[in-house]
């Protein structure tokens, strides 16, 4: 879920605490690229989206890596 939180855009999603995530990040939803990885510490995890130079849209995926 994307959302404005004190004027600051924030990427939320929702993962099992002590699993581990892969954050991927994609212009065309064909061509992923990692983002960063991060272990769920609580049931929703935010992060501040990286810049959006010249991109008109900007897709997030969150994958489950065991």
């Amino acid at each position: 879920k994307f959302v404005i939180v004190n004027g600051m855009p924030r990427l939320q999603f929702t993962g099992e605490t002590g699993f581990y995530y892969r954050l991927q990040t994609s212009d065309d939803l064909i061509k992923w690229t990692n983002w960063t990885n991060t272990t769920a510490t609580a049931a929703v995890q935010e992060f501040t989206p990286p810049g959006l130079p010249g991109s008109p849209a900007r897709f997030y995926r969150a994958l489950s890596v065991q």
